[in-house]
């Protein structure tokens, strides 16, 4: 006494409206743009550094460095008279010594 199986009903289909796969399409696009504007700036800038760049203008950021120090240091030391003062290697003045 096998009962035979319920037949399948089919579910009826949602069917997606015109407008809904209009703004689907347009936010992937939307999306593919960007990503595509990303990697053309980044090969952009890429591009931009190789011409530009030149051996006998490398930035030494070392060197810039101690010319800034340099630099602050005489005008400075010119530009407002102090105490009498000794300079450390660091370039930091310490109080004159007290001699008795």
């Amino acid at each position: 006494m096998a009962s035979a199986p319920a037949p399948r009903t089919r579910k009826a289909q949602k069917r997606r409206s015109i407008i809904g796969m209009i703004f689907s399409f347009i936010g992937c696009m939307l999306c593919l743009c960007i990503m595509a504007a990303s990697v053309g700036g980044v090969l952009l800038s890429m591009y931009i550094v190789q011409v530009t760049a030149d051996d006998a203008e490398t930035l030494d950021l070392d060197n810039q460095k101690t010319a800034r120090r340099r630099s602050s240091t005489t005008s400075t030391a010119t530009s407002t008279p102090r105490s009498p003062a000794t300079r450390t290697v660091s370039g930091v003045s310490s109080p004159p010594c007290r001699t008795t």
